[in-house]
């Protein structure tokens, strides 16, 4: 598996920029990816592989491409997961997708913290920015220093194996990511199956529809 493309796209990301504007730039080239959810992108290496071959993908590839860029530049990484409702309430969700969305079971997003200016902050580069379009919380404007905004509000669970409440996990190492993912969709019921790939699938093609500039009704 050839990761030295990882050091090409640094390379092309950065430019000669110098730090902290390189951090900034791996940012926002990180944050314009289109999301998508991509089922083959949950592994820490092959994830982040196929999300720039593919050129989209969600919160898991989009992160793990973020903490490899970062950790190239001598920035110190912490992988971290947040439980959530896709019912998202600034999300401005058409009906039929805001039922599902009321109806599935937590799932776990995944961010970084960075360690910068002596202190561990959230970095989140989830949204591209056209979905701000529908209430997406984008983190338009970092300035390479402070928190961004989540992009989900966090809820209070007891995570899969877990044995009290949490609204953030901290990975000790990314290989840990895959495998909280794997628990929790293995506690999936075989109707809550079938609503999470309705969802998927209206999901990525109203979202399609949102950065073509397409209204939808309710």
């Amino acid at each position: 598996m050839d990761t030295n493309i990882f050091d090409e796209v640094l390379d092309e990301r950065t430019d000669g920029l110098q730090y902290p504007k390189s951090r900034i730039a791996v940012f926002n080239h990180t944050r314009d990816i289109p999301y998508a959810i991509m089922p083959d992108q949950t592994d820490p290496v092959r994830g982040p592989l196929n999300l720039l071959k593919e050129g989209k993908g969600h919160c898991g590839s989009k992160h793990f491409l973020l903490g490899i860029l970062f950790e190239r530049l001598g920035i110190s990484i912490k992988y971290v997961s947040f439980p959530f409702s896709w019912d998202q309430p600034d999300i401005q969700y058409p009906d039929r997708l805001r039922e599902l969305a009321a109806s599935l079971p937590v799932s776990y997003h995944l961010a970084c913290r960075a360690f910068i200016h002596e202190r561990w902050i959230l970095v989140d580069a989830t949204w591209d920015p056209p979905l701000a379009a529908a209430g997406f919380p984008v983190n338009l404007e970092w300035e390479g220093i402070s928190d961004t905004h989540p992009a989900i509000v966090p809820t209070l669970v007891v995570p899969p194996d877990g044995d009290e409440s949490v609204s953030e996990i901290v990975h000790g190492s990314a290989g840990e990511r895959p495998e909280l993912y794997r628990r929790a969709r293995r506690r999936y019921t075989l109707e809550e199956i079938a609503r999470r790939k309705e969802f998927d699938v209206g999901f990525g093609l109203w979202i399609e529809g949102v950065r073509g500039g397409e209204s939808f009704p309710g």
